[in-house]
Parts: C-alpha cells; structure tokens; sequence
C-alpha cells in the first residue's frame, strides 16, 4: 500500500467525570450510527477502559484526511462538539497510518 492509497487511523482518548458518566456514554452512543454509516468510514469503535470506566478510546478508519474533514463537520460531530468539552474535560486524538517497512 502506498503512501497516498493508504486510509487514516484516528485513535481519540476521552475521559469523563463521574458526575457526567450517563450524559457521556449516550453521547458516544449517538455518534455509532451515522458514523458507521458513513460511506468514507470504514471502521468506527468506542471502547471503554475495563479498570477505569471513565476512559474511552475511539478508533476510527477512514479513507483520507478530506474525510476525516467532512465527517468533523457534520451535524451529528457538531453536536457531539458542543457537548465535549463539558463532558469529556481530558481528551486527546492523533492521526496515524500503518506503518509498513520496506
């Protein structure tokens, strides 16, 4: 695969309070769906930390930068953005791609 075929891994790292677990997980919840639906989108989980159930890990793959683009500015990411900075008060996210030795 090259370099320019090869789809983008987004790995976002979220963590809620305790006051805002309910708020936060319904959040999340609401955001499977149409991302998955996404014709751009070939892999969309949400997962929860098994020792910490206020840290979520989302990993997302997508077929280029431009789609993770539209997708952050659709109406379900609008919204799910209007709420995250309250809900998830540590978050962080990075763009990846395989890495494939020559």
């Amino acid at each position: 695969m090259t370099q320019s075929t090869q789809s983008l891994t987004v790995v976002v790292r979220l963590q809620t309070t305790t006051d805002h677990l309910t708020a936060a997980t319904k959040v999340l919840a609401d955001l499977i769906k149409p991302t998955r639906a996404n014709p751009d989108c070939d892999e969309f989980r949400v997962l929860q930390d098994t020792n910490n159930q206020l840290q979520f890990t989302l990993i997302e793959q997508w077929h280029s930068i431009d789609a993770v683009k539209k997708h952050g500015a659709s109406d379900y990411m609008q919204t799910f953005m209007a709420q995250k900075t309250l809900l998830f008060p540590v978050s962080n996210s990075e763009i990846v791609t395989e890495y494939q030795p020559q």
